[in-house]
């Protein structure tokens, strides 16, 4: 009797430690890892990091949880995977998020099935700290991102350059599918300018690897100091599969890697005499003018120019100031020639159309550029030198003040604007008239998506057959057809204005540059090279003509001239010509 009694405390005791351990083993467990699965100590501040609830007491809460805590950082996805581990149902909670500033934070416990889960230190600063034991493979060569940037102590409105370059092993084919920006860059106050692309080969950690490369120029517009969060690429790696069909199509596993962030301390520019957005550090401020002596009313060209290196994309064009009474100034406009490489610099220069309305000699005095140097951390102040232009009379010259011109073209508006109304004879609502479609143009019809897919194909064959040479000639050939038909429309309507933008296409078609650069400067030294001195010098006079119409006031009442004719050949010499 006394045995069994033994015996039964035993078999109590045994059930007691049995269950304690189950509830201890069933207890969900909350864990913090990397986005590539690593346990980590600590979390980068602006890179994304995973808290995970591992539960393996058969939960059946198949939706989002309510983690205590987890609200303080970004949210940025959470997903649920179930999967069974020698016989036992896991079920795993992930929640990728991201912590934007340095600091601890509590999250959890979470309540499950009755059991609560144990408390998360989360704690954040500059690097990642892998778990004891959490180290990399040394032979291991894995794809990676990285951010860095030029300059991370300057001030607002100072340009730095941001760079992001993904890494990729030699002979591992990867295929790039995107890359991803931090959706609160534009809050922060940070402008970003046009993407600039690079692919080149790299040693790092005694590993050669591949990278693709992408940089962009930056200018503050806060001062305070921000983080510029990770930035995340999409990329693809081929499955180690064999098989013919296998190596045809190609099996690629889709992957997401995050870089590193970065930090940025932002001061304000200080308290000058002469204040100013413009930061940079800028070695020439120039002005010409061309031509320097002009009749009444033929257009001059005031070109400013500023030479260096800063924020030329938040340049915008300066006033002009103190400008003699006599000569009228209109903003034509604005192109900037950024650097290629290192032998040449940045420029942009800043275009006004002239007209002198009163005869005489004229004197253009210094205008003013102020910016803040980013070398010697204080204001500077540029000038250029006066200039010197001559207007000799013009009796056909008519000048008008800039109100009766803004009063004659609203006049000109509201009565184009007025129109009869068309009568048009409708029939009832529920009127409904039956016809049968020609077998003629049925045909036509059929026929016209096919020609369409024909014509379509021939040209993507020339295309990439001939390259942009077929393609160019034909774009030159529609440039002078354009300008011919838009050159009948104008004379027709008596737009004499007109003629100044339909030769500014007309060049920017045949000579292969972009709208924007098209100068009087540009024409000029085109046609030099291929018009005799007595050509060139009728093109001139036609084209003070062609500006004047454009910038200046010129009045055509009962007036008739060849203007029109005289465009006309003009595009037709030059079409055979350029």
């Amino acid at each position: 009797m006394q045995a069994v009694k033994t015996v039964g405390k035993y078999i109590i005791l045994l059930l007691t430690v049995f269950f304690a351990l189950k509830t201890v083993c069933d207890s969900p467990v909350l864990e913090m890892v990397s986005t590539d699965g690593q346990h980590i100590k600590q979390a980068a501040v602006g890179v994304p990091f995973i808290v995970q609830l591992v539960d393996t007491g058969g939960s059946n809460v198949l939706g989002k949880l309510t983690i205590p805590g987890l609200d303080v950082f970004i949210d940025m996805g959470s997903s649920l995977s179930m999967r069974t581990v020698g016989g036992q149902a896991v079920t795993t909670y992930k929640y990728i998020v991201r912590a934007d500033r340095v600091g601890d934070s509590i999250v959890g416990p979470v309540l499950l099935n009755g059991i609560d889960s144990n408390v998360l230190e989360v704690k954040v600063k500059k690097e990642f700290l892998l778990d004891d034991g959490q180290k990399k493979s040394k032979k291991e060569v894995t794809p990676f991102a990285e951010l860095s940037i030029e300059q991370d102590k300057l001030f607002v409105g100072e340009k730095t350059e941001l760079t992001l370059r993904f890494y990729f092993p030699l002979d591992g084919p990867v295929n790039i599918q995107g890359i991803d920006q931090p959706e609160n860059l534009q809050k922060m106050g940070l402008v970003f300018s046009k993407i600039k692309q690079a692919r080149s080969a790299q040693t790092v950690d005694g590993k050669r690897y591949l990278f693709m490369q992408w940089s962009w120029d930056i200018y503050p517009k806060n001062a305070g100091s921000f983080v510029i969060p990770a930035f995340s690429v999409d990329y693809a790696v081929k499955r180690n599969m064999n098989g013919f069909f296998v190596n045809l199509i190609g099996f690629f596993n889709k992957k997401r890697t995050y870089s590193n962030s970065v930090t940025l301390d932002i001061k304000p520019l200080p308290v000058g005499e002469e204040q100013s957005n413009v930061v940079g550090h800028f070695n020439a401020f120039r002005a010409h003018v061309e031509p320097k002596q002009a009749k009444q009313g033929t257009a001059m060209v005031l070109t400013l120019e500023i030479e260096g290196d800063g924020n030329f994309d938040l340049i915008e064009a300066p006033a002009l100031k103190d400008i003699p009474d006599a000569l009228r100034s209109y903003g034509s406009q604005v192109y900037a020639d950024k650097k290629d490489d290192a032998t040449t610099v940045n420029k942009k220069r800043f275009e006004y159309i002239l007209h002198g309305l009163q005869a005489g000699a004229f004197i253009i005095p210094s205008q003013k550029f102020t910016y803040f140097d980013s070398v010697t951390r204080r204001y500077v102040t540029l000038h250029t030198q006066p200039l010197h232009v001559t207007i000799t009379p013009d009796p056909s010259f008519v000048a008008t003040t800039h109100e009766d011109s803004v009063d004659e073209v609203d006049e000109q508006v509201v009565e184009q604007s007025i129109r009869p109304i068309r009568k048009v004879k409708t029939t009832g609502w529920n009127d409904k008239s039956e016809c049968s479609i020609p077998w003629k143009l049925f045909v036509v019809l059929f026929l016209l998506p096919i020609v369409f897919l024909l014509s379509y194909s021939f040209l993507l064959f020339m295309s990439n057959r001939y390259g942009n040479i077929w393609t160019n000639k034909i774009g030159e050939r529609m440039a002078c057809a354009r300008a011919k038909k838009r050159l009948r429309c104008a004379e027709l309507q008596d737009e004499y204005r007109n003629v100044y933008d339909i030769f500014k296409h007309f060049f920017a078609a045949r000579m292969g540059i972009k709208l924007e650069h098209i100068t009087s400067k540009k024409i000029g030294e085109c046609l030099k090279k291929i018009l005799p001195d007595d050509e060139l010098k009728e093109w001139y006079t036609f084209f003070d003509r062609v500006l004047q119409e454009r910038f200046a006031k010129v009045h055509h009442e009962g007036q008739v001239d060849d203007f029109f004719a005289q465009a006309r050949h003009w595009l037709t010499l030059l079409s055979k010509r350029i």
